[in-house]
């Protein structure tokens, strides 16, 4: 990605959280504009492993564990009652 196309996605994560700001917490649309925000970061393939030395074990383990946390509260929000 260049430069460019740098300053484009982080101006798109920007205006997703200043949109997931704008909402209440706890709120439908809060949570659709984090999840907004969370898939646009996942899918963007810039998740790396700045620190790989620096943990022992498998970083991978690690790296894992964090992705299978976000999804159980995911899961989680999406059973809260919609206001």
């Amino acid at each position: 990605m260049n430069q460019t196309g740098l300053d484009e996605f982080d101006e798109k994560l920007r205006q997703l959280a200043v949109s997931a700001q704008q909402h209440p917490p706890l709120t439908a649309g809060r949570q659709v504009a984090l999840r907004s925000l969370v898939q646009e970061v996942l899918c963007s393939g810039r998740l790396c492993h700045p620190q790989r030395g620096k943990f022992s074990g498998s970083y991978q383990d690690i790296y894992d564990e964090a992705l299978q946390e976000h999804s159980m509260e995911r899961r989680r929000v999406r059973k809260l009652p919609q206001h």
